[in-house]
């Protein structure tokens, strides 16, 4: 049974062309020109439930656009796609559960975190139960010998651990489908060893279906049974692996390193590449290899030698010549690595603790021999503005817009396309233990000042005002998370979107209460604001927390409510039109 068939499956997408200099700059600006990349064209391929594939290509030939495409990361522009009875664009969450993904340059882990951690994590993503979570990380720590260091720090470890750390992931939750983009790359010898060796087993005792991409001949020729070539676009061969290189591989590389000073001249059908007074790299043809190395043995004297098999880019150049646990583990996660963070954390505590001592000073010179300015006293003005800063302190949400903005740029937001989750309500979780993080470190800074100044702070004593309070920062904060993802989305268009950004977070401050209690306003302009959710966010908690506007609570409540779910529709709407623009084709 084909478990991948795609037929007449095309990619085709648009570069923007610019002239160097300043003045191309400014004329790209009013003038855009655009080239058309064909990455893919008209590929048809059936793969069996269980093969061991090998995706071979030069750089930009298409390999890595066409695992993005099987994966649902980006969408064909045409032709048709089923990877294991799905359309992969889709994105459902019953098909991302049943592959997994490993680059070789990409990693799903957390670097602040132990491997451990991230394990629990993806636990929940993937609703691993208990018992199969046990079993397999039993068998992949056995397997790879990584029991020491399953709980230090993922950036202490060195390259071939930290890519047997990511395949553990990948394979946690027995995924009928492992794509891999070269797993291998950067390693020395004996971890790529190793993780062929754990490649070979995963595939043949699970039966896993194993699509790989790589530079290194070795990889393809050790693992792969079945080989798919691809250049400029479309698919040259596909075979046996064994046959592929037998017939196409003509050349063996020689390197030989001499004791002595050595001028060497070798036969017309041989091909030095690399030449020093003591060594010398040369291209044979492979018939003649072991005839060439008896002959260096025999006539000189000879340190050390080493024997290579030709590059998989001179095949392919020859061949084309020819022819919801899941987000409390997330947001926990992300209390973690705040954690990690110690300077930020007291540089935040310590601006925090600055803002107040600046507002202590200018309401105490606002305010001189008044009692009472605006219905406000002194106490309860700085109240108001201690709680309206710990609320606007505790707002990690433009984080939100700028780490998808910059991962969409940078053709890395696919991390987020491949998980089974929902990627909405992946960032309120993600960005909510952020918040919680700051939310008990902010308390800490405010109290600091409430005993240093000895202020009788203004905080109401009704439960049912404070209740309100509580529900309203809540829907606040899920109202703010779900403005900045609206704004990171747009970068699938747009790409930068720091204008947008600047706009929201320079209104928002203003029109939240933030800077002044908004009560201060003309009375016309604060009726206007009531229509909008920022009132609501933090200028009515702070009031109804110091004992006052306890008459707009409920109202407040609704107005955030539909606001949260206004934009909860957009979004989803948004982001699965948006999403298709994604063109982060090579990377």
């Amino acid at each position: 049974m084909s478990i991948i068939e795609l037929n007449e499956l095309t990619k085709s997408y648009r570069r923007f062309e610019k002239k160097a200099g300043f003045m191309g700059s400014v004329k790209s600006l009013f003038n855009r020109k655009y080239t058309e990349k064909t990455a893919i064209s008209s590929f048809d391929l059936k793969i069996e439930e269980g093969e061991f594939v090998g995706l071979i290509g030069q750089n930009g030939a298409g390999k890595t656009t066409l695992i993005k495409m099987l994966t649902g990361i980006i969408v064909p522009s045409s032709g048709e796609i089923s990877v294991m009875g799905y359309y992969p664009n889709k994105l459902e969450n019953n098909f991302k559960k049943q592959y997994a993904v490993v680059m070789g340059q990409k990693s799903q882990l957390f670097f602040e975190l132990t491997p451990a951690d991230t394990f629990l994590l993806f636990k929940e993503l993937y609703d691993i139960s208990n018992e199969e979570y046990k079993k397999n990380l039993d068998y992949f720590i056995e397997l790879f010998e990584v029991s020491d260091y399953l709980n230090v720090q993922v950036r202490t470890l060195s390259l071939g651990e930290r890519m047997k750390m990511e395949l553990i992931v990948a394979l946690l939750h027995n995924p009928k489908i492992l794509f891999l983009d070269e797993p291998t790359i950067g390693l020395d010898a004996i971890a790529q060893k190793q993780i062929r060796y754990f490649l070979k087993e995963v595939n043949e005792t699970k039966g896993t279906t194993i699509i790989l991409t790589s530079h290194y001949m070795e990889d393809i020729k050790s693992l792969c049974s079945r080989s798919i070539v691809v250049e400029n676009s479309r698919k040259i061969y596909d075979g046996s692996t064994e046959k592929l290189f037998n017939h196409f591989q003509k050349y063996k590389k020689i390197t030989v390193s001499f004791s002595n000073e050595t001028n060497i001249v070798f036969p017309k059908d041989c091909k030095v590449v690399e030449q020093t007074n003591h060594k010398i790299s040369v291209i044979v043809p492979k018939e003649r290899g072991n005839e060439t190395i008896k002959w260096i043995f025999d006539k000189y004297d000879v340190k050390d030698v080493m024997i290579e098999e030709e590059d998989i880019g001179s095949i392919v150049e020859r061949i084309y010549k020819k022819g919801s646990d899941e987000y409390y583990e997330v947001a926990k996660i992300n209390f973690k690595v705040q954690l990690i963070w110690r300077f930020d954390v007291v540089v935040n505590m310590v601006f925090t603790i600055v803002k107040i001592l600046f507002a202590y000073i200018l309401w105490k010179a606002i305010f001189g021999e008044n009692k009472i300015v605006s219905g406000f006293t002194f106490n309860s003005m700085l109240s108001y503005y201690i709680i309206s800063s710990f609320l606007a302190g505790i707002d990690m949400s433009k984080s939100t817009s700028e780490e998808i903005c910059n991962r969409v740029k940078l053709g890395t937001f696919s991390k987020y396309m491949i998980i089974p989750i929902n990627v909405q309500n992946y960032f309120i979780a993600k960005n909510f233990g952020m918040t919680c993080f700051y939310f008990v470190f902010n308390m800490i800074s405010a109290f600091v000042w409430i005993f240093i100044f000895k202020i009788d702070f203004a905080f109401t004593s009704n439960p049912v005002q404070i209740l309100i309070s509580i529900l309203m920062i809540f829907l606040g904060f899920i109202f703010m998370m779900k403005l900045h993802f609206f704004i990171g989305i747009l970068s699938f268009k747009f790409l930068e979107i720091s204008f947008f950004r600047m706009i929201i977070e320079n209104i928002v401050e203003f029109i939240t209460g933030t800077m002044i209690p908004l009560v201060l306003l003309p009375e016309t302009i604060v009726t206007v604001m009531k229509v909008f959710p920022f009132y609501y966010t933090t200028y009515l908690p702070s009031m109804l927390l110091i004992g006052r506007n306890s008459n707009e609570a409920i109202q407040g409540l609704i107005i955030l409510a539909l606001w949260v779910l206004f934009f909860s529709v957009v979004n989803k709407v948004m982001y699965k039109r948006m999403r298709t623009l994604f063109d982060g084709v090579g990377i």
